[in-house]
């Protein structure tokens, strides 16, 4: 933080700073000043938090292969390896996007442009996932797990019926995310 401060020329009071760190406590020292020292060289303005966590984000996920490297990989190893082989990923990211699609249906496709098109789709929504896993701070994900649970607790039948109809519109929603049928944003 005293970097960015002396930096910048802007000195924060000690309550500023305290947000500062509640917020950005879940990013290791060393990642974390390395984001500094992005936002040094990208920043007119002293960062904000979001820009801190983002610039973190896009360091701790500067390994993920980009979407056009994951496909050459899934598609070199369709050549290569076949529907009776079984595929070993450079990276997590790649399985999870051709187990969505099928593996044997990869392998069967006789459209490589189109299934192209949607792995990077699956893959891009799965790698901007795992950003945004990093931008968020752990105790606000902390908070969201607990208020789903206790969510899943409420007793449908105290629910308004309004409610009921939006909770399984997005349950539906998920599922076909999952299939890999519409949107996986």
């Amino acid at each position: 933080m005293s970097v960015l401060q002396k930096t910048y020329g802007k000195s924060l009071d000690e309550d500023v700073c305290d947000i500062y760190f509640t917020m950005l406590t879940d990013i290791p020292d060393q990642l974390g000043y390395q984001a500094a020292l992005k936002c040094l060289s990208e920043n007119n303005f002293f960062p904000t938090i979001a820009e801190l966590r983002k610039a973190s984000a896009n360091i701790g996920t500067h390994c993920l292969p980009s979407p056009e490297e994951a496909w050459n990989e899934a598609h070199s190893l369709v050549r290569y390896v076949g529907n009776y082989g079984i595929p070993e990923f450079s990276h997590p990211l790649i399985k999870k996007a051709v187990d969505t699609m099928g593996w044997r249906e990869l392998c069967f496709s006789e459209n490589p442009s189109i299934d192209r098109a949607q792995f990077i789709k699956i893959y891009s929504t799965y790698r901007q996932r795992e950003v945004n896993e990093l931008i968020t701070p752990e105790s606000v994900k902390a908070l969201g797990k607990s208020l789903s649970l206790e969510l899943a607790v409420v007793s449908k039948s105290s629910l308004p019926k309004e409610v009921l109809q939006l909770g399984q519109s997005l349950s539906m929603a998920n599922k076909m995310n999952k299939q890999g049928r519409g949107y996986p944003g």
